[in-house]
């Protein structure tokens, strides 16, 4: 049985049953209207095509093909946590990644971790069959594209209040996302873990991947005001703010999107130290070939001038301001003087 982790054991909450069930993958029972409405919310971003499938109408070769696995339950900080995993070719690692954010556990002892998808994004391995065994519930998607693997994981994700993103090559540790989760049951909208402010191991992070996370921030600071060290992809946010932002990309502009979006819309972001780990088997998929560091960096790029281009035709200011945050009212704009001595302080450091 499913609820929501504020709405549990609630016995003047009104409740229906309905069970949404398709080729492979169970939705249900839902037992409360605000839970139907949020699983429909969050297929929102897929498009109708995609909302068919996820649903499990239709028997199209291009719908991704859903695995069941089993289920945890649990409850952090009063708020459930859902966990969205894109991999490719991630056999070796993978398996280790679900194992060790599934047994993660509050400070009572309780599973932390409630609902975990992991989008199997075209791999020639065993990532999804390594995904199961410990314990994630998989979706496929051939069509290759980071953006499109996140947003096919959501649409099978079963609602929950908090998602954390994180890649599966296991380049994080999985302890310290109790920090992003700590942050958003603190009050933030979105935690972004900054490998910045963490540790990095020798490897972690190949040249132009720092460069590109370097000239990235230094743009967003530039154009919104906003300081940001990093658009690591280890990262929570609230499942409403995530709806709130309508993510449209997929490919490697995701995480970009996220962020300016959330600054654009005046949530709340914060950054939280997380290590960097070094890719222990296969290769990176940006970092490790000519054509994943010219993909991402276009792609990060080339969202950052769309957003800012779409916000400055529109006529919206450059930055809202948070209601949640009234230090974030009427922020100044840094100086070229000071872009220029913190682009020197970066990416020369």
């Amino acid at each position: 049985m499913w609820c929501s982790g504020r709405k549990c054991g609630n016995p003047g909450t009104s409740r229906i049953a309905l069970t949404v069930a398709g080729p492979g993958v169970t939705f249900g029972p839902l037992r409360e209207p605000r839970a139907v409405q949020g699983m429909l919310r969050a297929l929102r971003p897929i498009d109708a095509a995609g909302l068919g499938c996820a649903l499990g109408y239709g028997a199209s070769p291009d719908c991704p093909q859903m695995e069941p696995s089993g289920r945890s339950v649990g409850v952090y900080a009063g708020m459930t946590v859902g966990v969205v995993v894109p991999a490719r070719d991630e056999e070796h690692s993978i398996g280790s990644v679900v194992a060790d954010l599934l047994a993660l556990r509050d400070e009572d002892g309780v599973r932390v971790v409630d609902d975990f998808v992991v989008c199997d994004n075209g791999s020639t391995d065993a990532t999804a069959t390594r995904a199961r065994e410990a314990g994630a519930r998989t979706v496929r998607q051939d069509t290759r594209g980071y953006g499109l693997a996140c947003l096919t994981a959501l649409a099978a994700l079963r609602p929950v209040d908090i998602v954390l993103f994180t890649d599966g090559d296991r380049s994080f540790e999985a302890v310290q996302g109790l920090r992003l989760l700590e942050a958003v049951a603190g009050g933030a909208d979105l935690a972004i873990g900054s490998r910045v402010l963490g540790r990095q191991e020798p490897g972690a992070l190949s040249f132009p991947q720092q460069a590109g996370n370097r000239v990235a921030s230094l743009l967003i600071r530039l154009l919104w005001g906003v300081p940001v060290t990093d658009l690591g992809p280890y990262r929570s946010i609230r499942a409403e703010a995530l709806r709130h932002l309508d993510m449209q990309d997929r490919a490697y502009g995701w995480t970009v999107e996220m962020q300016v979006k959330a600054i654009q819309h005046g949530l709340r972001v914060v950054e939280v130290p997380v290590d960097a780990l070094r890719r222990r088997s296969g290769r990176s998929k940006v970092g490790g070939t000519l054509r994943g560091v010219v993909g991402a960096g276009v792609g990060i790029l080339s969202m950052i001038a769309g957003l800012h281009w779409r916000e400055v035709r529109s006529g919206q200011s450059t930055r809202s301001p948070n209601p949640r945050d009234k230090g974030s009212r009427g922020q100044a704009r840094p100086s070229g003087a000071d872009v220029a001595k913190d682009f020197c302080r970066r990416f020369f450091q």
